[in-house]
């Protein structure tokens, strides 16, 4: 294995700020309508910065008194009761504090016809309530149902984290175009899949605070092989570190669905959508690689592409431990 380059460390120190890594932190929000109001039950990612952390905006006769706010786990939960004038039946809800790309919110609505799920973002923040018995409730078009919804957040959150990025170019980068390839995603798709069933069955979600780590390490790991090819370990060992890699980037998908979900059914319905919009992102962009590669799109050199996966990876490591 590659010794750690002196470049890479310099570049690490003067990677711009802020860098960070692209962490997965839906916030869940849970409303059961009552008489007169509703009883509310906010989760928010404790990682989410206080100034954007998203809320629900509630009608302009509605009244929130907080009744508790405690610590999940990596989530601040808080609880509070609802007060409205009017029912809040056929009025819409709609989430606020939110941008395009940036943290997502399940709102799930309990009322006595049953539940409606969303999955909101900014670019579809609004959830309208049933006006009355029967009547679905009307998201909007587009990424409306919950599993639509997770597809779509697993398509945006690999097309756009640096993180995932570097990692699926490194592999590329020093694997090659060949079937060594197929079977490295094969196996981190698989190694997906075991943390995916694990999370869901047996209610096993390892903490962000040694899950992100673990996760910058395997990109610091990927930048150190790129410049040694097909001679690196990931390479020679096409099934066993790819496998493990994906064990370690499962578990922070796992781990941030894990407090929302109330059940494991309804947490393996979260994740099987938002997984298999990683994995089908994360195959057009390698057919996108491959006929670049073809067409002979110039490939950038190993040495250098692996100096700066492994600054922006070291970078993001500092990052954590002064955080």
């Amino acid at each position: 294995m590659t010794r750690v380059s002196p470049a890479i460390l310099l570049l690490s120190v003067l990677c711009p700020a802020p860098v960070a890594a692209h962490p997965f932190a839906p916030a869940g929000f849970r409303v059961e309508l009552e008489p007169g109001g509703a009883s509310v039950v906010a989760r928010i990612p404790r990682r989410v910065r206080i100034g954007e952390r998203p809320a629900l905006a509630w009608p302009s006769d509605c009244r929130e008194t907080l009744e508790g706010e405690r610590r999940a786990g990596a989530f601040l939960e808080r609880r509070a009761r609802l007060r409205c004038e009017r029912p809040l039946a056929g009025r819409t809800l709609r989430l606020v504090g939110v941008v395009e790309g940036g943290t997502t919110g399940l709102l799930r609505v309990a009322h006595a016809d049953g539940v409606e799920e969303r999955l909101l973002d900014a670019a579809e923040p609004r959830l309208r309530l049933p006006e009355a018995a029967g009547e679905e409730g009307r998201p909007g078009q587009g990424r409306g149902s919950v599993g639509g919804g997770w597809f779509w957040a697993g398509v945006v959150h690999l097309g756009t984290g640096l993180d995932h990025l570097l990692l699926l170019a490194g592999l590329v980068m020093t694997i090659g175009f060949r079937r060594r390839l197929l079977v490295a995603l094969a196996a981190f798709t698989l190694g997906h899949a075991i943390t995916l069933l694990l999370a869901a069955f047996i209610g096993l979600t390892p903490p962000a605070a040694l899950v992100e780590p673990a996760i910058l390490a395997t990109l610091v790991l990927v930048g150190l092989e790129l410049p040694e090819g097909p001679r690196s370990v990931v390479a020679r060992r096409p099934v066993g570190v790819p496998l493990l890699v994906g064990l370690v980037h499962g578990g922070g998908f796992a781990g941030a669905l894990g407090g929302l979900a109330a059940s494991p059914s309804e947490l393996l319905a979260q994740l099987v959508p938002f997984h298999l919009g990683l994995e089908a992102t994360q195959l057009v962009l390698v057919s996108l690689l491959a006929a670049a590669h073809r067409l002979g799109a110039p490939a950038p050199a190993p040495t250098m592409a692996g100096r700066l996966v492994g600054a922006v990876a070291i970078a993001w490591l500092l990052g954590l431990l002064v955080r």
